[in-house]
């Protein structure tokens, strides 16, 4: 009887070995994306952002970024003057696309007709390094923004990535607005890495959630941080921490990251001369059944936030459009 039983072992773990090794070899040249007409350093920008009159900074936070039209629609409607967009993931997008027309109406519209299908494409030859490729970010990228350098865009635009090869912030300012976006949105764990300028970049929350400190850099007289980051759930009874009902290790780790990262954009974001953050509690990051729900909120915390804001435009004698 164990004879058979473990003949019958060793056949199914050669198979599954084999099926094991032949995805490594797949998937070892498949480690990261790259752009083969970048070159290996960002050229010199040709646009001067310092000292801008106000830098708008907008956080990662997933679909989340609903809520940053919402916030960008109250300031523009307001006449508040945004000279510069400094964004991370989310609000890299959103920041890009606003940037490039600065037209709320055409941003939102061209938000809306997009689902989270559109944008994360999956692909089993990258399955080790993260599912999503961005094959279809950045077809959306191409098909929505008119300006292929960030020095083109409408409005001053700033995107910020993480290099792996440095553990720092990367910062994006000049060149090709699609691999700087497509670089500062790389979420690990979703995204494959994306190889630019000579460097290995993931997404820029993992080390400027609500990038304030990059926006500092450049001296605007306001800093105006949205933080779409919500505190995780608490909870008594550990055993209940998981992902939809997943295995709870996995669900204890996302959740110890969900602290770090919510803590790390507090932080940041309390660096900024005033803060809106929109209540997007009931919403998970990858939720896009609520688009006009996160937005509307976002609405709603900038039209709280917008007397401070105006006050605050008084004091340091700024021109309103």
């Amino acid at each position: 009887m164990n004879r058979p039983n473990l003949y019958f072992l060793m056949k199914y773990a050669i198979k599954g070995l084999s099926i094991i090794l032949i995805l490594l070899i797949f998937t070892s040249c498949v480690h990261r994306i790259e752009y083969q007409d970048v070159p290996l350093k960002p050229k010199e920008p040709t646009r001067d952002i310092y000292n801008a009159n106000i830098a708008l900074v907008l956080g990662g936070g997933g679909t989340k970024g609903f809520a940053h039209l919402g916030v960008i629609e109250v300031l523009e409607k307001s006449n508040i003057p945004i000279d510069l967009i400094v964004g991370t993931s989310a609000g890299s997008i959103v920041g890009a696309l606003y940037a490039d027309n600065a037209n709320i109406n055409i941003t939102k519209k061209k938000f809306f007709s997009v689902s989270k299908k559109d944008i994360l494409d999956q692909s089993l030859a990258s399955a080790i390094y993260g599912p999503v490729r961005g094959e279809y970010l950045k077809k959306f990228l191409n098909t929505n923004v008119n300006s292929h350098d960030i020095e083109k865009l409408k409005i001053a635009f700033v995107a910020v990535a993480t290099s792996l090869e440095t553990n720092k912030s990367f910062i994006f300012r000049s060149g090709p607005v699609i691999p700087a976006v497509h670089a500062s949105s790389a979420l690990p764990g979703i995204f494959t890495p994306v190889y630019v300028y000579g460097q290995h970049l993931i997404d820029g929350g993992a080390t400027e959630p609500v990038p304030v400190v990059t926006a500092r850099k450049f001296s605007p007289k306001l800093v105006i941080a949205v933080d779409i980051t919500t505190s995780p759930q608490t909870t008594k009874d550990y055993s209940k921490v998981s992902i939809a009902g997943g295995y709870n290790a996995i669900g204890l780790a996302y959740h110890a990251f969900n602290i770090a990262y919510y803590q790390l954009a507090s932080y940041q974001s309390n660096l900024a001369d005033i803060t809106i953050r929109p209540d997007l509690s009931n919403f998970h990051f990858l939720d896009d059944t609520h688009k006009l729900e996160m937005y509307e909120r976002g609405k709603y915390a900038a039209k709280k936030a917008l007397p401070i804001i105006q006050k605050k435009i008084k004091e340091l004698n700024m021109q309103i459009r």
